[in-house]
């Protein structure tokens, strides 16, 4: 679940960031006069180049298909961004079918959420790599505890005899060990929230 999780999220990213080069594809198109769909088409020769069979690719000609279908552009990246799962994405989505309506400047509007998103996603890098530090701390801090009861064990050999043979002693030691994995627990769905 947590793998299926951290996978779904990175697909997302990377989806974001391929999202990204291709709104600057379509922006240069436009302002080179083209029309928003035969803007698209040029994106797609670009992304093949640079992008091989990415999902951005995929997914943008799935929207031409629907295009040449005569389904609108709108509806087209609306259906796009619904199933992206990413929440830039469906702003954008957004943004564009109003825009279309009202006659917006498509390419400020365009550059503009590019930017966005970079921006986003230059923010996002910074909390991971700042992160990738606190998860090694708590990897650490996981591994102090046992360490400590296998070096006690080893240089006094002893020591923990009261601790396993009494009543008292099973107690405790099952308490700790309980607050010791909830504490485990729980260091990993922080972590796993913030990542």
């Amino acid at each position: 679940m947590y793998q299926n999780e951290k996978y779904s999220k990175e697909r997302i990213e990377q989806l974001e960031k391929t999202f990204v080069e291709a709104l600057t594809s379509i922006k240069s198109s436009l302002k080179a006069g083209y029309s928003m769909e035969n803007a698209l088409t040029e994106s797609i020769k670009e992304l093949k180049l640079y992008y091989g069979k990415e999902d951005i690719l995929v997914e943008f000609m799935h929207i031409q298909n629907q295009i040449r279908n005569n389904q609108s552009i709108e509806q087209s990246f609306s259906t796009f961004a619904s199933r992206s799962h990413s929440e830039d994405i469906l702003e954008f989505a957004h943004l564009f079918v109003v825009a279309k309506k009202s006659g917006g400047n498509m390419s400020k509007i365009i550059q503009n959420t590019a930017d966005l998103i970079r921006e986003k996603m230059e923010v996002k890098q910074e909390i991971k790599t700042i992160m990738s530090g606190k998860v090694f701390e708590l990897k650490v801090m996981n591994l102090v505890p046992i360490g400590i009861i296998f070096y006690i064990s080893i240089s006094s050999p002893g020591f923990f005899e009261p601790l396993y043979h009494s009543i008292l002693g099973v107690i405790i030691m099952t308490s700790c060990l309980i607050v010791y994995g909830l504490a485990f627990l729980l260091g990993k769905k922080i972590l796993a929230i913030m990542i």
